[in-house]
C-alpha cells in the first residue's frame, strides 16, 4: 500500500501546516470500512484499534482544537478530526447547539 497525503495537507488554513498528522498516511484517520457509526453494531476490536492509532497522533497535535473547529464548522462526516470520531463530533455539535440555545435570548413578538 502506497503512502497517501494526510488529510491535513488538503485543508485550507495555516494551522494545518503545524498538524501532527501532516505526512502521516491518512488511512489511519479514515480506516477502510469504518465510518465511526458502526451502523448499529457494537464496535469491534479492529475498529477500536483503528481509532486509537489516529487518537494517538491527535493527542500530540499542537493544533488539535483548530482541527476540531474546522471539522465542526465544515460538517466533516467521516474520519478522525481533532481527536474525535464522527459520533463524538455529532455529540459535540449537539451539545454546543444546546448551549447556544440555552444561553441565547429569544424574543417573541407581542
Amino acid at each position: 500500500m502506497g503512502r497517501r497525503r494526510s488529510h491535513a495537507s488538503a485543508v485550507p488554513g495555516d494551522w494545518a501546516e503545524r498538524a501532527a498528522c501532516r505526512g502521516v498516511d491518512d488511512e489511519i484517520f479514515f480506516p477502510p470500512g469504518v465510518d465511526g457509526s458502526h451502523k448499529g453494531r457494537p464496535p469491534t476490536a479492529r475498529m477500536d484499534k483503528d481509532w486509537e492509532d489516529a487518537r494517538a497522533v491527535c493527542r500530540r497535535c499542537p493544533v488539535r482544537l483548530e482541527c476540531l473547529e474546522f471539522a465542526l464548522a465544515t460538517g466533516q462526516e467521516y474520519g478522525m478530526w481533532g481527536g474525535l470520531t464522527p459520533p463524538e463530533r455529532r455529540a459535540e455539535a449537539a451539545q454546543r447547539q444546546r448551549s447556544r440555545t440555552s444561553t441565547g435570548v429569544c424574543v417573541t413578538p407581542s
